[in-house]
């Protein structure tokens, strides 16, 4: 599976859509970071609310 922009932006691959429903399974989600890079505003903001978001789910029941 390939997220939808592959189709516009990767169009020298001949890629085609096939539409196939499948169910919502969730998946584990990561942020990665370089080592000792110096973080823009904007990108601090988003790490520490995608930090907060996280953490606020881990509080609910776990499933699985």
């Amino acid at each position: 599976m390939l997220p939808i922009s592959m189709l516009t932006e990767g169009a020298h691959w001949s890629l085609r859509m096939l539409r196939v429903d499948i169910p919502h399974v969730p998946r584990p989600t990561g942020l990665v970071t370089v080592t000792n890079p110096t973080l823009g505003p904007l990108a601090h903001e988003f790490i520490t609310t995608a930090r907060a978001f996280a953490k606020s789910l881990g509080k609910g029941a776990r499933h699985g």
